[in-house]
């Protein structure tokens, strides 16, 4: 997720009871570092595009690196703080591993995922629950923080009073989050129940609109590698259908650009693979080709991020290559019927 809402939770996370004996300011500066410090790989767009897609959430973002990080955050803090460790490390450890943790687990429930298994796995681990800019979240840990900045404004409030509301507060995100996963499953069964007569399914996706909870986009495959692309209203259980998209799997371009190490590296990547377009061969035997996840695919705008462009030799190898903002599919966006009000399973 965004670092505004690492950050909010962060705070939360310092006012909770346990970590009283820390002290309120260095309690607060610990669990704000903590709950970012994962993001230290931020870096790697200034090394360059493709690092910063691929590997963001890779390693600083594994459990193993969590318990590396949490020590060396608590163990920064309490010798900035000039605090004798023997005394109090091991609640400033207690702390950096719970912003630690909540950091780990807020990006593993978007559709980004994380890479939390590395070095043993580079799988990406999703639970696709959250969109990554949720603005519910914001205010479920930013209303209450805004009212007791307020109320000691005024003249002052309770320690206690302060650090039950950062509990309750962190007791309503996880019912938030708990109601974002059953609107998950509620999309994935909507989408599944509108399936064309005759489709037999392999894959169902659901991922979430912003701001969301309330309407997913959803990506079903069928046996003939054609993706059912729609989007539900956890509301009114509806699905509006958005036409139908080819994986384009089976065509020789896309399968030689996918034997490359870039197109490999691609198709890991993404959750609901699709051939954008494909080019005929060049008189010198090249081509073009261009890779899209529908997983970045939504409502309210007809283009697609994180395309993959690339430009294939005679040879078989990568020439050039881009990331880019493209149409949804230049073979199949012109055949995606419009949403029809009153369609089968409702329509918004």
């Amino acid at each position: 997720m965004d670092n505004l809402s690492h950050t909010l939770v962060g705070i939360h996370l310092a006012r909770l009871p346990a970590f009283r004996s820390i002290g309120p300011r260095l309690a607060f500066w610990t669990g704000v570092a903590a709950s970012n410090a994962p993001d230290v790989d931020g870096v790697l767009r200034f090394w360059s595009e493709r690092a910063y897609i691929f590997e963001h959430r890779g390693i600083t973002h594994s459990l193993l690196a969590a318990l590396l990080i949490a020590p060396l955050v608590a163990a920064i803090a309490g010798l900035v703080a000039r605090r004798p460790l023997h005394r109090d490390f091991l609640p400033l450890l207690g702390l950096s591993l719970a912003g630690v943790a909540v950091h780990l687990f807020f990006d593993l429930i978007t559709s980004w995922g994380t890479m939390l298994l590395l070095p043993f796995s580079h799988a990406r681990l999703a639970l696709p629950w959250v969109f990554v800019l949720d603005v519910v979240v914001w205010a479920i840990l930013g209303i209450p923080l805004l009212r007791t900045a307020w109320r000691r404004r005024r003249g002052g409030i309770p320690d206690s009073i302060v650090r039950r509301s950062s509990v309750a507060t962190l007791s309503v995100l996880s019912l938030y989050i708990a109601l974002c996963a059953l609107g998950h499953e509620r999309a994935r069964r909507v989408a599944l129940a509108q399936l064309p007569d005759g489709a037999e399914p392999e894959e169902v996706l659901a991922f979430p609109v912003p701001p969301g909870p309330l309407l997913w986009t959803t990506a079903v495959r069928d046996a003939n590698q054609v993706w059912h692309r729609g989007f539900a209203s956890v509301l009114t259980g509806g699905v509006t259908h958005a036409g139908q998209v080819a994986t384009g799997l089976d065509d020789p371009r896309v399968q030689v650009a996918l034997e490359t190490e870039l197109g490999s590296t691609y198709r890991w990547f993404a959750a609901a693979l699709y051939r954008a377009s494909a080019t005929e061969l060049a008189a010198d035997g090249s081509y073009e080709v261009t890779l899209a996840d529908l997983r970045f695919s939504g409502p309210f705008r007809e283009e697609v991020p994180f395309q993959l462009w690339m430009e294939i030799g005679p040879d078989f190898r990568v020439r050039a290559y881009e990331f880019r903002t493209g149409r949804l599919s230049a073979e199949e966006a012109a055949a995606a019927p419009s949403p029809i009000a009153g369609d089968e399973g409702g329509a918004w």
